[in-house]
C-alpha cells in the first residue's frame, strides 16, 4: 500500500505492559514502527519509565509512563484494583499531558493495544482536559478476573465498565473502537463494556527477524524434537510437565522434549519443574530468554509444539506461541476446551487435541505425533501460508483503518491502492 498526497495520520500507542524486548508486545511495537508508515500511519510508542533502555532505543519510544502493569499503588487485597484504576489513571493522564501538551494527542489515533481500566480511565481524564483525538482504539487479549460470572461485586469487570463509561462521557462512542484476538473474548467483552467489540486478525509479525540457530540451545542428536516454548507458567501447564515427561519416557530412544525454562522458573531457591526434569533421558532444557531469531529457528525446525495449557485460562485467550507455530508449519498438541483446539477443529491448524487435561494424555499425544511425524509435518506445512496471510500484524492495522473508514473517521482518500 502506498500513500498519496496526504500527511500520515499520527498513531500514539500507549502500552503500560511493554517492558522488555522478549515480550509479545515488543513484536507488535516493532511491527507497528516498521509497517505503520506503509499504511499511512506515523507511530509514536509511549511506554513505562522503568522499561529497559534497549527497548526504548529499538523502537524510538517515549518512556514517560509513571506506572507499568507490574506496579502496585496499594498492597491491599480488597482495594488494589481500585487504586490502580482511579489513582493510576490520574497519574497516566498527567504523563500523557506532559508528552508535548495537547498537541501530542489532538488529531491522533490513540491505540491502547493491551487496554486496562487504568489506561482507559487515564485517557478519558486526558481528553476531559481538552485534547481531542481522531479516534480511540482499545485492544484486548485476555480478561482475567478470577471470576467467570459478570457480577456487580467483581471489581475487575466493574472498573473496566466504569472506565469505558467515563471515556464515552467525554468522547463520541462511534469513534471508540474495541477489538479482541478471539471470538469468545470479543463476545464476553461486549457485555462487560456495553460496547461493540470486534474480532480482528492476530497482531503478530513473523518476519521481523531471520531464523538463526540458537547459540545456547542443545545440539541436534538425531531424535525427533517436541518443544515447550515460551515458559512454564502454571496457566501454561507448567505443573504438569514433570509428569508428562515421566509418562513419555518410553519415547526417549527416538524423541526428546525440549523445554524452555525462563529465568523466573529457576531461581537460587531451586524450582520443582527444573528439579523434576533434571536427569530425565527424554528432556533437554534450554534456560533463559530466546532471541527472536532463535525462537523462529526452533519453531521452524522442531517436529511439534506442546501446549498443555489450562483450559479455563485459555478458553477465551489466544496464544502467541500457537500462532507462531502454525505460521511456521509446525503441528501442535493442545488442550481441549481452548481457543487453540477450536482452530484445529476448523482446519486452520494441524495437530492433536487432548481431551483429558492430564499428563498421561499429553504423553500419548506426543507418541502419536512421533509415530506419524512426516504426515503431521506435511499437513501443517500446507496450512502455514494461509495462517500467515490472514493472521498477522499488517492485517490487524489494515482492519483498524478499514473500520475507521467505515465509521467515517479515517480521512477520506488518505490511503492509496494496494500494490
Amino acid at each position: 500500500m502506498t500513500m498519496v498526497g496526504r500527511p500520515p495520520v499520527r498513531l500514539v500507542v500507549v502500552d503500560s505492559s511493554l517492558l522488555d524486548v522478549d515480550m509479545h508486545n515488543f513484536n507488535f511495537a516493532r511491527g507497528v514502527v516498521r509497517d505503520g508508515p506503509k499504511l499511512g500511519l506515523a507511530p509514536r510508542m509511549v511506554i513505562p519509565r522503568r522499561a529497559a533502555g534497549r527497548l526504548a532505543d529499538a523502537i524510538g519510544a517515549s518512556a514517560v509512563l509513571s506506572m507499568s502493569v507490574d506496579d502496585l499503588l496499594m498492597h491491599d487485597g480488597l482495594s488494589w484494583r481500585i487504586a490502580d484504576a482511579i489513582d493510576g489513571g490520574a497519574m497516566l493522564a498527567d504523563d500523557l499531558e506532559a508528552l508535548d501538551g495537547p498537541d501530542a494527542i489532538d488529531g491522533a489515533v490513540m491505540l491502547l493495544p493491551t487496554a486496562t481500566a487504568r489506561e482507559i480511565l487515564g485517557l478519558a481524564l486526558t481528553i476531559e482536559r481538552g485534547p481531542r483525538p481522531l479516534a480511540v482504539v482499545l485492544g484486548f487479549h485476555e480478561l482475567k478476573t478470577g471470576e467467570t460470572e459478570q457480577r456487580s461485586t467483581n471489581q475487575a469487570l466493574g472498573l473496566l465498565r466504569y472506565a469505558t463509561n467515563r471515556l464515552r462521557r467525554v468522547f463520541p462512542a462511534e469513534r471508540i473502537l474495541a477489538s479482541a484476538t478471539t471470538g469468545p473474548l470479543a463476545k464476553r467483552l461486549a457485555g462487560v463494556l456495553n460496547h461493540t467489540v470486534r474480532l480482528w486478525p492476530h497482531p503478530m509479525w513473523y518476519d521481523l527477524a531471520a531464523p538463526a540457530p540458537d547459540p545456547a540451545g542443545p545440539a541436534a542428536d538425531g531424535r525427533a524434537t517436541i518443544a515447550v516454548l515460551g515458559g512454564t507458567r502454571r496457566d501454561k501447564g507448567g505443573e504438569l510437565l514433570v509428569d508428562i515427561a515421566r509418562h513419555a519416557q518410553p519415547l526417549a530412544a527416538r524423541a526428546r522434549l525440549l523445554v524452555q525454562l525462563m529465568p523466573r522458573s529457576h531461581g537460587r531457591e531451586g524450582n520443582p519443574i527444573a528439579e523434576g526434569l533434571a536427569d530425565d533421558p527424554l528432556v533437554v532444557v534450554r534456560r533463559g530468554m530466546l532471541p527472536e531469531s532463535a525462537l523462529l529457528h526452533h519453531c521452524g525446525t522442531v517436529d511439534a509444539i506442546l501446549l498443555p495449557y489450562e483450559p479455563d485460562e485459555y478458553r477465551e485467550r489466544a496464544s502467541g506461541i500457537f500462532a507462531l507455530a502454525v505460521a511456521m508449519g509446525r503441528p501442535v498438541i493442545v488442550s481441549d476446551g481452548t481457543w487453540m483446539a477450536e482452530r484445529l477443529r476448523e482446519g486452520a491448524a494441524t495437530g492433536l487435541i487432548v481431551a483429558v487435561h492430564a499428563a498421561f494424555a499429553y504423553a500419548r499425544a506426543m507418541a502419536a505425533i512421533v509415530d506419524d511425524r512426516a504426515r503431521f509435518l506435511e499437513a501443517a506445512a500446507l496450512r502455514a501460508a494461509s495462517w500467515r496471510e490472514r493472521e498477522n500484524g499488517v492485517q490487524h492495522l489494515a482492519t483498524m483503518i478499514r473500520v475507521l473508514s467505515e465509521a467515517g473517521v479515517w480521512p477520506a482518500g488518505h490511503m492509496g491502492s494496494s500494490g
